[in-house]
């Protein structure tokens, strides 16, 4: 997955020879192939604490076109700018097997996606 073009609020990246646009903006960043067709999108949450701001993931997919973009990098990508963007932490929910009200639980790939961001210190 490599960059090629950039504006403040998108960024295209070329992954196996075609593009895949992410789109940022105030609590999402969302993921579309090279047909304008959905791949998926990352919602966040602003949460606000002593001293400190940060936005929490409360949804994560890239599935909607099946399988075809999922271990491609994309969900990193789509981290990364959030982060950029919004200049910000970034934390996730816990796999405690218990559904939370805040939609902040993780399911599916989400605990192993979130424990590789952990160790590459883009979520906390």
């Amino acid at each position: 997955m490599r960059l090629i073009r950039e504006k403040d609020d998108v960024r295209i990246y070329e992954l196996e020879g075609n593009e895949v646009k992410l789109t940022v903006d105030e609590y999402s960043v969302r993921v579309v192939d090279h047909n304008n067709c959905k791949v998926g999108q990352f919602e966040f949450d602003r949460r606000e604490e002593y001293r400190s701001d940060y936005y929490i993931i409360t949804n994560m997919y890239l599935d909607e076109q099946g399988d075809k973009y999922l271990r491609k990098g994309i969900g990193e990508q789509c981290v990364k700018f959030f982060k950029d963007y919004h200049d910000t932490p970034i934390a996730t929910g816990g796999n405690n097997g218990y559904k939370s009200d805040d939609g902040t639980h993780l399911t599916g790939n989400g605990p192993s996606f979130a424990e590789k961001m952990r160790r590459k210190r883009l979520i906390s």
